[in-house]
């Protein structure tokens, strides 16, 4: 095997399905009612690729935990931080020193519908902050 480095595969699109029950019919998936709900597109990486990216986001996971502030604070106090996260946050302990990931829990990232609440909640936040009345912004 020739060595690679550190090189990324690429990400493989996988159509997943929304809400409809599978089975194997013939050697392929497919519907078992005939009509699928929906299909999302969702990016596979390869098994060494997450691998790689969970010890890399293990690794430095107190250093980005801590700038972006405890989870619990309001948006406001985030953003005045410098960082802000919009989406899932590590599980982490608050210690004096800031924000420690517990090595080896059961929970890699915070309670989905905790963080969810605090996610819809920011853009608002954002918004109010950083344009006041002024009406010149969109959000994607």
């Amino acid at each position: 095997m020739r060595e690679r480095g550190f090189a990324p595969d690429g990400l493989r699109l996988v159509l997943a399905p929304k809400r409809s029950t599978w089975q194997v019919f013939k050697r392929r998936w497919s519907p078992q009612n005939g009509k699928s709900v929906g299909i999302r597109p969702l990016a596979h990486a390869t098994v060494r690729d997450q691998v790689f990216g969970t010890a890399f986001l293990i690794c430095l996971a107190n250093i980005a935990e801590t700038v972006q502030g405890h989870p619990t604070e309001p948006p406001e106090q985030a953003i005045a931080g410098g960082t802000a996260s919009y989406g899932n946050r590590l599980f982490c302990d608050y210690e004096l020193d800031g924000l420690h990931f517990r090595w080896g829990n059961s929970d890699t990232y915070r309670k989905w519908f905790t963080d969810y609440r605090a996610f819809i909640k920011r853009p608002k936040a954002v918004i109010d902050e950083q344009f006041k009345v002024d009406k010149n912004w969109a959000e994607i």
